[in-house]
């Protein structure tokens, strides 16, 4: 028999997949909130709000790099000079 804790890890290892792989096939902006929802559920359901703050950070970091790429290569598009 599994202790509670082995239970709540498996638990944990499950969410952290399933918020991996829902990310993977998120796009733009329902990316950001998506990882907003699943921040403030780490947050609610573990505690694990250093976790979260990640979370948050990285998605918007790679969203915001996103549009810069998109950006350039508009710009390379418009003028490929």
């Amino acid at each position: 028999m599994r202790s509670a804790a082995e239970i709540q890890a498996k638990f944990r290892n499950d969410v952290d997949e399933l918020i991996y792989k829902s990310l993977e096939s998120a796009k733009g902006r329902a990316r950001i909130i998506l990882a907003d929802y699943f921040a403030d559920f780490l947050e609610d359901a573990f505690g694990a709000t250093d976790d979260a703050d990640t979370l948050r950070s990285e998605e918007r970091v790679a969203y915001q790099d996103s549009i810069t790429d998109e950006e350039e290569r508009e710009a390379v598009r418009r003028h490929p000079w």
